[in-house]
């Protein structure tokens, strides 16, 4: 089973699904052809999204370069986004066109990287109706984590749905959490029981 398993529930990911699941499984073997799938993944994922988008006009040039550099494309994704995006793209190109070695963290990373676009872009095609800050990734990559973190303790403020990466497993205490969704085997007990215990505070 891998983090995208999920996607192949649904005919309309087929095109981005079966990629992103050889992306997870191949890492282990070989992180330089992880990486090139993740890429493809994305690509796949992105024509998708202009597909489907009517806010979205595909540019002269369909390559992922030019698809991800249009006004419209950087109108519906934010800049931490965008940069998580530009990340895979310059790491499959990394693997696939020169001779430097792709390390297991590099792969890893990128599957991260391509497990938060998938997971916020599908959320927000699937629900247009909310706001696009409904859902935030909160992680050690935004410059403005303690802050989002606030907002989301705040249960009048968005987001009301976040998707944390090792960030908000402990140490954090916000009673309005209501359900916790696990995308990763957590190995710890010690860790899976702490990270429990952020959805079972009581609010007073």
């Amino acid at each position: 089973m891998t983090n995208f398993d999920y996607l192949k529930k649904e005919p309309k990911f087929s095109a981005f699904a079966d990629v992103a699941i050889s992306a997870e499984k191949v890492i282990r073997i070989d992180p330089a052809a992880s990486v090139i799938n993740c890429r493809r993944a994305m690509e796949f994922a992105v024509k998708w999204m202009y597909s489907v988008n009517q806010s979205l006009v595909m540019p002269y040039q369909d390559n992922l370069n030019s698809l991800l550099h249009t006004d419209e494309w950087k109108d519906i994704v934010d800049d931490a986004l965008w940069k998580r995006m530009d990340f895979i793209r310059r790491m499959g190109n990394n693997a696939a066109h020169t001779s430097r070695k792709i390390t297991f963290e590099q792969a890893a990373l990128c599957l991260q990287e391509l497990f938060i676009f998938l997971e916020l872009k599908v959320f927000h095609k699937e629900y247009p109706h909310l706001p696009n800050d409904f859902a935030k990734v909160i992680d050690n990559h935004i410059h403005y984590a303690q802050s989002a973190i606030d907002e989301f303790s705040d249960p009048k403020k968005l987001p009301q749905i976040a998707i944390s990466v090792d960030m908000l497993d402990t140490g954090i205490d916000v009673p309005e959490v209501l359900n916790l969704a696990f995308f990763k085997k957590v190995m710890s007990k010690a860790k899976f029981w702490q990270m429990i215990g952020r959805g079972t505070r009581l609010e007073l």
